[in-house]
């Protein structure tokens, strides 16, 4: 078996940094009456695209808010 050098890993601080001059996504939390309403507006004829839009999330968010409901 060949001497196979351990891959080349960043120091533990830096392992999960953003790149310099980004900014780090947070991650949208919302409330179980922002999730009802926005299933009553897929309901009321809606499409979960401009639903996901309004709310300034992710499609397939909508589609496992919409499932979960």
């Amino acid at each position: 078996m060949a001497n196979v050098p351990p891959p080349c890993l960043p120091p533990i601080g830096q392992r999960n940094a953003a790149a310099p001059g980004t900014d780090i996504k947070k991650r949208k939390n919302l409330t179980y009456a922002e999730k009802w309403k926005i299933v009553w507006l897929i309901n009321g004829g809606q499409m979960k695209q401009s639903a996901a839009k309004k709310y300034n999330i992710n499609e397939s968010t909508i589609r496992g808010i919409y499932k979960m409901f």
